[in-house]
């Protein structure tokens, strides 16, 4: 879901002794709880610092591809981010890119756009040489996961509100894929499902055998956070992509059954971190 959303008195996140902060309150070493059973990650942003940016390059070059458009690479590029940014899900997103075609001297209906840009992602994941966009992982997320895989014995899981055909292309690309047990996609939820709320991440949870101790999720976004926090996970970290203003203004939107009180205490669980270099195993 999109913000736009204005709240008079956005909420904070509790200090360390119960009083209430307007930042993030960055920790700059936190310790994973002592025997982890399972966790479970968000791709886009949280792993993957820039897969969304590989989605819309390629959504940039099938759409120079099918339209008549004398935009260049990078204008067409930025273009599809926008066209992205405003589109949910993604579905909804070929729609629009491929209309924007057939405004701009294209002849493509919505199936030849969607066949041709899945072409293109199917293309990128095959191409082991000269790939023309480098994935970068959020720093410290490759170790990490390595380090859950093994001291989870495997139950590690992924839950990614894009389509499977991305997620776990990009995912495939930096070699990590398979260290998950488990991986949850747009498409295996309800129509409409939003990650604010809980299905999403119990599903992913239940793949993995349920809980059998301490479990820990990972995101980058309020609507993320707000869903795990709600799914009952013990301790939820977040590298933020969003400034905290706005982060807080979510939190409240995607919990306004909430009291201000209810809300602090449920946010003890969360912890922010610049990077998931900052997380260390118990």
């Amino acid at each position: 879901m999109k913000a736009g959303q204005t709240f008079h008195q956005p909420p904070q996140r509790p200090g360390r002794d119960g009083e209430l902060s307007s930042d993030f309150n960055y920790e700059d070493r936190i310790t994973l709880p002592k025997q982890v059973s399972a966790a479970v990650f968000d791709v886009d942003r949280t792993i993957l610092s820039n897969s969304e940016d590989l989605y819309t390059h390629l959504l940039g070059r099938t759409m120079h591809e099918l339209s008549s458009s004398t935009l260049g690479d990078v204008e067409l590029t930025l273009l599809a981010r926008r066209i992205f940014d405003s589109t949910y899900p993604f579905t909804d997103t070929l729609k629009a890119t491929a209309g924007w075609c057939r405004a701009h001297g294209g002849s493509v209906s919505d199936d030849d756009f969607n066949f041709t840009y899945w072409r293109a992602v199917d293309s990128y994941r095959k191409s082991v040489d000269g790939r023309s966009f480098t994935l970068e992982p959020v720093p410290g997320a490759s170790a990490l996961i390595k380090h859950l895989h093994e001291s989870t014995n495997r139950k590690l899981a992924v839950y990614s509100a894009a389509p499977r055909r991305l997620a776990s292309m990009a995912l495939d690309v930096v070699g990590i894929s398979h260290l998950f047990s488990a991986q949850v996609f747009n498409e295996d939820l309800p129509s409409g499902t939003s990650k604010f709320e809980t299905i999403g991440w119990q599903r992913a949870l239940s793949l993995l055998g349920g809980r059998n101790g301490p479990i820990v999720g990972f995101e980058d976004r309020a609507e993320g956070a707000v869903g795990l926090l709600a799914a009952g996970f013990d301790t939820v970290l977040v590298v933020p992509s969003l400034p905290a203003t706005e982060f807080f203004q979510r939190v409240e939107r995607y919990t306004p059954h909430l009291t201000s009180t209810s809300r602090a205490i449920l946010l003890k669980r969360l912890h922010f971190v610049r990077s998931w270099e900052s997380v260390h195993p118990s």
